[in-house]
C-alpha cells in the first residue's frame, strides 16, 4: 500500500501518458462529405474493427454507427496473425491475402445545426485524422 501511494505521489505531476490504446491512424474515406441530420453516410478505409468498438464523432457529437462490414478479410486476418504483423502496418507476406479485404461502414448524421464541422472515427486500432464534413439543414417537407 505504501509503495503504491509512493508511486502515485511520484508520478502525480507527470503529464505524459505512458500507455495509449491508439496503435495507428485509421484511414477514413467518406462516400459523401455532407449530409442532413439522419442521413446515412457510407465510409471506407481501415483498419476497421466492429460496430461495438467504433465511434464516429461529428463536431464532437456522437453519430449512430449503423454498421461496420469487413468482407473477404478472414484470410488476411489469419495471415497477419501467423506472420505476427499488426493491423496497422504493411505486411509484405500478406499482401496477396489482404488484397480482396474490403472494409466499409455506415453512420447516421446526428441532429446538429448546419455548418462545416470535423468528423473523426475511432476504434480499437486508433483514430482517423479529422475529416471536413458539412452538416446540411434538414429538408422541409
Amino acid at each position: 500500500m505504501i509503495l503504491l501511494l509512493s508511486a502515485l505521489l511520484l508520478t502525480g505531476c507527470d503529464t505524459t501518458e505512458p500507455y495509449s490504446f491508439i496503435q495507428c491512424e485509421v484511414e477514413l474515406i467518406l462516400e459523401a462529405t455532407e449530409g442532413a441530420p439522419g442521413a446515412e453516410i457510407t465510409l471506407s478505409g481501415g483498419p476497421l474493427s466492429d460496430r461495438m468498438d467504433t465511434s464516429v464523432l461529428v463536431d464532437g457529437h456522437p453519430a449512430e454507427v449503423l454498421a461496420i462490414e469487413r468482407e473477404d478479410c478472414d484470410a488476411c486476418d489469419t495471415c497477419l496473425q501467423e506472420e505476427s504483423c499488426g493491423a496497422c502496418e504493411p505486411c509484405l507476406p500478406c499482401e496477396e491475402a489482404c488484397a480482396p479485404c474490403a472494409q466499409t461502414g455506415r453512420f447516421a448524421v446526428p441532429d446538429l445545426p448546419a455548418g462545416a464541422v470535423p468528423l473523426v472515427l475511432t476504434n480499437r486500432f486508433g483514430s482517423s485524422a479529422p475529416q471536413d464534413f458539412e452538416v446540411l439543414a434538414p429538408e422541409i417537407p
